[in-house]
C-alpha cells in the first residue's frame, strides 16, 4: 500500500496477482460497502475487475469493483462490463 506522507491517505496499492485477495480485496469491500450495481445494495460477495482482466484491466484499487454474487455472475454471463468509479 502507498500512502501520502502528510496525512496517511491511501493513494495506491500494488498487486501482481490476477485476483483480488488479501488486503486489496478487503480495501475494495470497505470502500464500496455494498454491491456497485445501481439500486442493488446487496452485501458484497465478490471483488472483481471493473474492466476485465482479459481486456487489459489491472488488478488494482482503481479497477476493483465490489459486487454481490448475483450481479457479478450476471455481468460475466452476458459478457457485460462495468466501469470503475469511486464513491465519496
Amino acid at each position: 500500500m502507498f500512502t501520502q506522507v502528510t496525512d496517511g491517505q491511501l493513494v495506491g496499492m500494488e498487486s501482481r496477482s490476477r485476483s483480488f485477495t488479501g488486503l486489496l480485496r478487503q480495501m475494495v469491500v470497505y470502500r464500496d460497502d455494498v454491491c456497485r450495481t445501481p439500486w442493488c445494495d446487496a452485501r458484497i460477495k465478490h471483488a472483481d475487475h471493473a474492466e476485465g482482466y482479459a481486456s487489459g484491466g489491472a488488478t488494482s484499487w482503481e479497477n476493483g469493483s465490489g459486487l454481490c454474487a448475483a450481479c457479478n455472475y450476471a455481468k460475466e454471463h452476458r459478457g457485460g462490463s462495468t466501469r470503475p468509479r469511486l464513491r465519496v
